[in-house]
């Protein structure tokens, strides 16, 4: 079975193809600035554990108890506030 990309993986692809091609110097700098502008927006993925590599709307599709276990039981700050974050 084929390993499923992360957020991450998958802008960074997209990235190198639009790149990548040939554009005009200012297209390319266009679409850098919208890369950037992506990145930062890039959902939390999760570091370790059974949903290692998954955001938490990803695990919430998977397994949505998961989430609360995370919020009830987990003692790691960056997750918490991340998952409260997401929450809203």
């Amino acid at each position: 079975m084929k390993e499923k990309l992360t957020i991450e993986e998958r802008l960074t692809a997209l990235e190198k193809f639009a790149l990548g091609s040939s554009m005009s110097p200012e297209m390319t700098m266009t679409n850098e600035r919208r890369f950037s502008t992506l990145k930062q927006k890039a959902p939390f993925i999760m570091p370790f554990g059974k949903c290692k590599g998954m955001s938490f709307s990803e695990i919430e599709e998977d397994d949505p108890n998961y989430l609360d276990w995370i919020e009830e039981n987990m003692d790691n700050d960056r997750i918490q506030r991340e998952l409260l974050a997401w929450r809203g």
